[in-house]
């Protein structure tokens, strides 16, 4: 883009703008839950999308139900470039944008299906949920007199918006579009790496075709199997039942009291809540001083790579990997880092432990109706068949060079992230111009 922008402010109800921007009420541009599932509909079947569903921009999960059986709630009919934003605590960012969906693409009551109409829908759905925004709606849902923090949707029509032309918007829309596609490629790439070890780790280590000493498979090349009592099934000769604490241990984390911890410094604090889709996320954490951290064992210090579990409450063994970051990091309690007593066995014991069997064997060991909890104990004595160090390094070996890939796209994307949340802020006002922009970038 090489055209000149009008580098001149107006004074608006919504603050400075520039000059050449106007400012209008979202239901002028917008609609919001114009479709809803009626009598007269003729779906059989649905994609239903619920508030668990999303998280930041990212569908998680669609559920693919039959009519007759879907809840009460699944009445917002969800169209292409839709924008769905929680009316439901706000603060929890349940929002994304529907680039492309289903034609039976179905929502829960408790979102605001906003569809734009006048309007770029990437533009507007950078606004509504830019971080001011969002504030916006959870301070009015905080007023609320309900049970629980929660707004109408009439807040959003009502709302003002800046408005540049379509073809800034666009612009606009499209330059965050990108970092936001980029974000999510990388983390559809590590799911790929994940799921191809877990295929590497069945073909070894349930098959029993890991490689043997001239690297054939081992069972169909006739590899010695032998019956184990306390397994109950034939095994390769040298394999044992053991547990996960033959190959790490598992250390809780410090108790830090709620007066060492502050809002702001380079010394975060991982806590449970961080732990999330077998990531470890470090934007939104407490931090705390120099003066705690020099009173701590550096045992408490999270290295890059390292893999954490959640001990308590909701996320009960769940487990996430530390991205590289630029800032220390420093383990809360019920938050367990496991350290490793065979070589490179973390990487085994990560797909182990967040394959579908094992969250339910994690699942089922924790204890306490309102607050499950599980110890590191508990983790460690959880039995499987164990194979010779040698294998287990190999295998390690092999997962390595995708495990630091993973790493690495987190990393990445911590820094897209920051990246997208220092322009989106300074684009949607008008602070910085796309021709600016791009100066920036390239």
């Amino acid at each position: 883009m090489t055209s000149k922008v009008n580098s001149q402010l107006q004074q608006t109800e919504i603050g400075a703008i520039p000059i050449d921007w106007k400012v209008k009420k979202i239901k002028e541009v917008a609609k919001i839950n114009e479709l809803n599932v009626d009598s007269s509909s003729d779906y059989k079947k649905m994609d239903y999308i619920d508030i668990s569903s999303i998280k930041e921009g990212r569908v998680v999960e669609i559920k693919k139900i039959l009519i007759d059986q879907a809840p009460t709630r699944a009445k917002r009919i969800v169209r292409d470039n839709d924008i769905l934003i929680s009316t439901v605590r706000p603060n929890l960012r349940h929002y994304a944008f529907i680039a492309k969906g289903s034609d039976r693409l179905i929502a829960s009551t408790g979102f605001a299906v906003i569809t734009a109409k006048g309007v770029n829908p990437q533009y507007l759905y950078y606004y509504v949920t830019s971080e001011d925004y969002i504030k916006y709606l959870a301070a009015i849902a905080d007023t609320h007199t309900s049970t629980y923090p929660a707004f109408t949707p009439d807040i959003i029509e009502t709302s003002l918006m800046p408005f540049p032309s379509l073809a800034e918007q666009e612009k606009i829309g499209k330059a965050l579009f990108e970092l936001d596609a980029k974000i999510e490629l990388n983390i559809r790439t590590n799911h790929t790496l994940e799921a191809i070890g877990r295929e590497f780790l069945k073909h070894w280590f349930v098959d029993f075709e890991f490689p043997n000493d001239i690297d054939a498979p081992y069972k169909t090349s006739g590899g010695e199997m032998v019956y184990s009592e306390k397994v109950g099934k034939e095994i390769p000769k040298g394999w044992r039942l053991g547990s996960i604490g033959d190959i790490v241990y598992v250390q809780a984390g410090f108790a830090f009291k709620s007066n060492e911890l502050l809002e702001n410094g380079n010394m975060g604090v991982v806590k449970i809540k961080n732990i999330s889709n077998n990531v470890v996320d470090i934007k939104d954490t407490q931090y705390v001083s120099r003066e705690t951290i020099a009173k701590l064992d550096r045992r408490f210090l999270i290295e890059p790579g390292s893999v954490l579990i959640a001990m308590t409450g909701s996320k009960v063994g769940k487990l996430g990997i530390v991205p590289r970051t630029d800032r220390k990091l420093w383990l809360n309690q019920r938050v367990g880092i496991f350290r490793e007593k065979i070589d490179k066995g973390l990487y085994l014991i990560y797909l182990i432990l967040t394959s579908n069997k094992y969250q339910r064997i994690l699942k089922d060991r924790a204890f306490g109706t309102v607050q499950p909890n599980i110890s590191c104990s508990d983790i460690e004595s959880i039995e499987l068949v164990l194979p010779p160090k040698e294998n287990i390094a190999k295998f390690g070996l092999l997962f390595e060079s995708f495990f630091q890939r993973i790493i690495g796209n987190l990393y990445e994307n911590e820094k897209l992230s920051e990246l997208r949340e220092n322009l989106l802020p300074k684009l949607i006002s008008g602070e910085l111009r796309l021709n600016q922009f791009q100066k920036a970038i390239f």
